[in-house]
């Protein structure tokens, strides 16, 4: 029987082993582990996770450990659902129990904060010498939505055509549609840039623009970063549309539903400072933060007009009122 771990029980990780508990039919195992032993304890004795005490009962075959020896024995799918500040950490960490062929499923939404390199590709290298195939899946979600078994869909992207037929068959059921794509490249830069689009759409509205002035804008700097992944990144031009759930889906729901990157640049349209707003958001995890701060590293911003002063404002180089001043015209 195919063993299927779920590394990481936050929100993500743990709606994900709970879609996949509910969808199994006896044709895997399923194993999820979590650091805290404390969350490990909850979990195992009862079987919902401390976020979400409304929702039902994970199974009884679903085993929950902090272990990670025993944990990563045997595996044939390895979701990865930590924060982009900690994959590189735990590659590391997990490389040394990698004794077979498996597949690593990716949940994060971002790029790597020092090189500014896709997650692939940082995965081939801490992994080098290993046998693994390498797949996101990514899509306008919000794990609360996935716990409570609502309609939503994701995309999987693999450059492996065998994995996404694979991982469709794992993941999908008449509550989770999959849209399989080998276009991994694209997919990862829309579903890292979608955050620094919400954090666009919050700082907007925090400034008191009008809802028509928002979509405006928010469209010119979609565009911004739709030709600089297909134009210097090697994209697609059909990766980014609205139908996929990677781009047009991810910036609907970041932009109009109540997320952590909107919320923080609500709050700097607001006026509040970085740091205030770092406070005022109780150091949460919002990877659009650390994604505009490192896109310089990937291309000359100054023909993204959006890009380059977002970039800037983020790392100290302007202030919010020249963004201000791009923003009203």
């Amino acid at each position: 029987m195919k063993q299927v771990k779920i590394l990481g029980l936050g929100n993500f990780g743990y709606a994900i082993l709970k879609h996949l508990d509910r969808k199994n039919k006896g044709e895997y195992e399923l194993t999820g582990y979590a650091r805290r032993q404390e969350l490990v304890d909850h979990l195992s004795l009862h079987r919902k996770h401390p976020l979400y005490p409304h929702a039902t009962c994970f199974s009884k075959n679903v085993l929950i450990t902090d272990n990670l020896t025993e944990f990563l024995k045997d595996t044939d799918y390895l979701v990865l659902a930590v924060s982009s500040s900690a994959v590189y950490e735990v590659l590391n960490n997990i490389k040394p129990f990698l004794t077979k062929r498996l597949t690593i499923i990716n949940t994060t939404k971002a790029l790597h904060q020092e090189t500014g390199k896709r997650f692939s590709q940082i995965t081939s290298e801490v992994l080098e010498g290993k046998k693994i195939s390498y797949a996101l899946i990514t899509g306008g979600t919000l794990a609360r939505d996935m716990v409570d078994g609502y309609p939503l869909g994701v995309n999987i992207a693999s450059g492996d055509k065998k994995v996404l037929s694979e991982l469709t068959k794992l993941f999908y059921d008449e509550k989770l549609a999959i849209y399989p794509t080998t276009d991994l490249v694209s997919v990862e830069y829309a579903c890292a840039f979608k955050n620094i689009i919400s954090l666009f759409a919050g700082i907007i509205q925090g400034i008191g623009m009008p809802v028509g002035s928002e979509s405006y804008i928010v469209t010119r700097a979609i565009w911004d970063v739709e030709k600089l992944v297909v134009n210097e990144l090697g994209g697609k031009t059909e990766t980014f549309s609205l139908w996929n759930p990677c781009w047009g889906g991810d910036i609907w729901l970041s932009c109009v539903g109540k997320t952590r990157n909107k919320e923080f640049g609500y709050l700097l349209g607001k006026g509040h400072s970085l740091e205030e707003t770092l406070k005022l958001m109780e150091n949460k995890t919002v990877e659009g933060v650390s994604t505009v701060k490192m896109i310089h590293k990937i291309t000359d911003l100054k023909k993204y007009p959006f890009l380059f002063l977002l970039n800037k404002f983020f790392r100290g180089q302007t202030t919010f009122s020249e963004l201000e001043k791009l923003i009203k015209g």
